[in-house]
């Protein structure tokens, strides 16, 4: 339990918010703790088109609800995405397939979604932005700003 902690903080560490009934949502997917939006999908990652064409794929995992932006602009989660392309997925595994195939990772291209990226994103707002001009409830975000400084270690001049 992350009591006191900025809500910002709570999101970057996949973390969930209690509702008045007593219900955990996961404050990153914005779903039931548990639920099979809160299931993680194994995922096979190429984060460029070189590692695609030598087969240099990552093992990694995500929230099977994490939420993206389709091309208009609304927010879709990864299982609506999977769903609409005809694809099953398997919470216990964390496996995709359509019907006739055999279960397997998700292929997925560049970096996989943070947990804030959605809402950074929906908001339009920068970690820089929040950083600069931020309200905290209280207490700085550790989390955020780490992050931020990962970000900016990354950046290339």
């Amino acid at each position: 339990m992350r009591t006191g902690r900025p809500v910002s903080d709570t999101r970057l560490f996949d973390g969930a918010l209690v509702q008045a009934d007593g219900t955990l949502i996961r404050m990153a997917i914005n779903a039931p703790v548990g639920s099979v939006a809160d299931a993680f999908v194994r995922v096979a990652v190429a984060s460029t088109p070189e590692d695609m064409r030598n087969d240099t794929l990552t093992d990694g995992e995500m929230r099977v609800g994490t939420l993206l932006f389709d091309r208009e602009g609304a927010p879709v989660s990864v299982l609506d995405c999977l769903t609409a392309e005809g694809y099953a997925f398997d919470p216990k595994t964390g496996l995709i397939a359509k019907p006739g195939e055999e279960p397997h990772p998700l292929l997925w291209f560049g970096r996989l979604p943070r947990f804030e990226d959605y809402i950074l994103t929906r908001s339009q707002e920068t970690l820089e932005g929040i950083l600069t001009d931020g309200e905290w409830e209280g207490s700085r975000p550790q989390l955020i700003e780490g992050r931020l400084r990962q970000t900016k270690m990354m950046r290339v001049n």
